[in-house]
C-alpha cells in the first residue's frame, strides 16, 4: 500500500496537574519570542523579494561575486563600477539612480538582445557599520520598472571609516574603444574589513571558456541531479515507457504509458532520494488512461491536488481514471515538503553549460578538440560517399563535433562510424554541437551511431540555439538532449535523457536511467 510521511504519534499515560501548571507557565513564558520569531519567517516569505538579516561576514561574497562575473557578459557597456570602465551612475540596487553599487552587472538576454536581468552589489554604510548586499533583479516589460527578485546580505563589518570602503574596477581590452566595442579583461572588487584590505578579481568566462569557472562544472548536466528526464516546464505523454526517473517542473499530462521502469532500488536512484515521478501538477483533465510509476519509488505531486486509494493516485474519486498506479509499496510526499530541486536554478546552470558547450572549439585548445571527421574510401584514397563518415575522437579530450543544422540532413541515412580502436568514454566524451538559428526550430532524424547503446551515456546532443527540437520518427537517438532553452518534442526512442524547457513525447521509449556519465576538463 501506499504511505504518506506524517509525524508520528507519541503515546504515553498524559501530565500530572503539576506538569500542566509548569508547561502552561513556561509557555507564558517563550511564547512571546516565538510568536515574534515566526512573524519574522513569515514576514520574509511576504512578497517577491527574500531578504536575510543573518549576518555572513564575508563568506557569501567570496561564494557569489566571482561567480556572478564569470557567468556575465564580457561587453564593457554592461558594467557599472565605481572605479572606471563604466559609463553613467552605478545606481543603488536595482534602480539606475544613485551611487550606492559599488558595481552592477546587466545581462542581455541572447534570445530578444534586451537587457532582462540585472545584478547589483549595493554598499550601505553609517558612522557605525558597513555592510554589502547583493541584488537580483528583473525588468518588468509591461511597466518598464526594475524588479527586485532577491537581496542578500553578503559582507559585513566593514570598516565605516575606511576612505573608501569598497570600490570595483573593470579593466578593459582597449579604452580607447566605445563601450560597446569594448571587451572586458577582468573585474576586481575591493573592500576593507576590520583593517585588512580584501580584494576579489574574476574574468567573464566568455573572455576564458575553457576557464573552470565554476559555472559550468566537469559534468555539464550535474544540475539535473543524476534524473535523466530534467524538464523546466511541461510534459506530456502519448504511451511512452520512461525507464529513467522523470522530473516535471510544470504540469505532467499523461496518456498511459510508465516511469521509471528500469530504475534500480537505492543506493543507485537518482537524487531527490528514490524519486521515480516529481511533477509540479497534474493535468487531470486532459490526462487519460493510466500511467505506471516502478514500485518503491517516491512520488512527488507538489500543488496536492490528488488522492490517494490503495495503490491509485487519482485526482479525488477512488477507482476514477486517470491514474496514477504505484503498484505496490511507494511514499507519496505531502505538499510543503522542502523543494530538493529549484527548476530555475537547475536551468540556469544547465542553460550556462549548453551555451558553453556551444563555444567548444573547432580545433584542439585546453580540455576540447574538435572531431576529425574522414570520408574513408577504403583503398588509401578519400571518398566521396556520405556512408563512409568516420570520426577520429582525441584520447582524454571533450571532442565536439560542431555541426550545422542544415548538414544533419546529411547524416540522417549513414552509420557515424568511429576510427579503429575509437569509442567515446568517461573521459573522451562526444559533444555534438548543433548550430542553428538563434530561436529557430530543428527537426532532425536521428543517425545511427556505431556501437553499443552502451556509448550513449558518453554522447551529448547540445541545442544552444533553438527554440524548437522535434526529433522525427526513426532510427533511435543515441545519447542525452541538451536543449535548455527549447520545446524537445519526439517521435523516436532516445537512447539517453533529455533535459528541455518543455517537452513532449509520442509513444516510443526513453531508455537509459542515467544521464551523461562523461566527464570534460575544462
Amino acid at each position: 500500500m501506499i504511505e504518506h510521511l506524517r509525524r508520528r504519534h507519541r503515546t504515553d499515560s498524559g501530565f500530572t496537574l503539576i506538569e500542566v501548571i509548569v508547561t502552561v507557565a513556561l509557555l507564558g513564558v517563550v511564547s512571546a519570542a516565538v510568536a515574534a520569531a515566526v512573524i519574522v519567517i513569515f514576514r520574509s516569505q511576504d512578497g517577491v523579494v527574500a531578504s536575510t538579516a543573518e549576518s555572513h561576514d564575508t563568506r557569501q561574497i567570496v561564494s557569489y561575486l566571482p561567480l556572478d562575473i564569470e557567468s556575465g557578459p564580457s561587453r564593457a557597456d554592461a558594467y557599472r563600477a565605481t572605479n572606471g570602465g563604466a559609463v553613467g551612475d552605478s545606481g543603488s540596487g536595482c534602480s539606475e539612480a544613485g551611487t550606492e553599487n559599488v558595481l552592477r552587472i546587466d545581462v542581455t538576454d541572447r534570445r530578444n538582445d534586451q537587457v532582462d536581468k540585472r545584478i547589483a552589489y549595493r554598499l550601505t554604510a553609517s558612522a557605525e557599520q558597513a555592510r554589502i548586499d547583493r541584488y537580483e533583479c528583473t525588468f518588468d516589460a509591461t511597466n518598464l520598472v526594475w524588479i527586485e527578485s532577491s537581496v542578500l546580505n553578503v559582507a559585513d563589518y566593514l570598516d565605516p571609516d575606511a576612505s573608501p570602503i569598497a570600490e570595483a574596477s573593470v579593466v578593459v581590452n582597449d579604452s580607447s574603444l566605445d563601450p560597446t566595442d569594448q571587451e572586458v579583461e577582468s573585474v576586481s572588487v575591493r573592500y576593507v574589513q576590520r583593517g585588512d584590505v580584501e580584494t576579489i578579481r574574476a574574468a567573464p568566462r566568455e573572455e576564458q571558456p575553457f576557464s573552470n569557472s565554476g559555472v559550468c562544472g566537469t559534468d555539464p548536466l550535474e544540475a539535473a541531479r543524476n534524473i535523466a528526464t530534467f524538464v523546466e516546464g511541461d510534459v506530456i505523454l502519448h504511451g511512452t515507457t520512461v525507464k529513467s526517473s522523470l522530473f516535471v517542473g510544470g504540469t505532467l499530462e499523461f496518456h498511459g504509458g510508465s516511469v521509471a521502469q528500469a530504475l534500480p532500488d537505492l543506493p543507485e536512484s537518482p537524487i531527490p532520494s528514490n524519486v521515480g515521478l516529481l511533477a509540479g501538477s497534474i493535468d487531470w483533465a486532459g490526462s487519460t488512461g493510466q500511467l505506471e510509476v516502478k514500485p518503491h519509488h517516491d512520488v512527488i505531486i507538489e500543488d496536492g491536488n490528488y488522492l490517494v486509494t490503495g495503490d491509485k493516485i487519482t485526482e479525488s474519486s477512488p477507482g476514477a481514471s486517470p491514474s496514477i498506479d504505484v503498484g505496490g509499496s511507494a511514499t507519496v510526499i505531502p505538499p510543503g515538503t522542502d523543494r530538493l530541486v529549484i527548476p530555475g536554478e537547475a536551468f540556469a546552470e544547465l542553460r550556462a553549460c549548453s551555451d558553453r558547450l556551444a563555444g567548444l572549439p573547432d580545433s584542439c585548445n585546453n580540455g576540447a578538440c574538435a572531431v576529425h571527421v574522414d570520408l574513408p574510401s577504403g583503398y588509401g584514397g578519400t571518398s566521396t560517399d556520405a556512408s563512409n563518415t568516420r570520426l577520429t575522437l582525441t584520447d582524454g579530450k571533450a571532442n565536439a563535433f560542431n555541426i550545422d543544422e542544415s548538414n544533419l540532413l546529411d547524416l540522417e541515412t549513414i552509420q557515424i562510424k568511429f576510427a579503429p580502436g575509437d569509442a567515446p568514454t568517461t573521459d573522451t566524451p562526444l559533444i555534438i554541437n548543433v548550430r542553428s538559428t538563434v530561436g529557430g526550430t530543428v527537426d532532425f532524424e536521428a543517425p545511427t551511431l556505431q556501437g553499443s547503446g552502451s556509448n550513449s551515456v558518453y554522447v551529448v546532443w547540445n541545442f544552444p540555439n533553438a527554440d524548437a527540437v522535434n526529433l522525427l520518427a526513426g532510427d533511435e537517438l543515441r545519447g542525452s538532449i541538451l536543449a535548455p532553452y527549447a520545446t524537445v518534442t519526439s517521435q523516436a526512442s532516445i537512447q539517453g535523457g533529455v533535459i528541455a524547457r518543455t517537452f513532449e513525447m509520442f509513444g516510443s521509449s526513453l531508455n537509459d536511467v542515467r544521464s551523461f556519465q562523461g566527464t570534460l576538463d575544462w
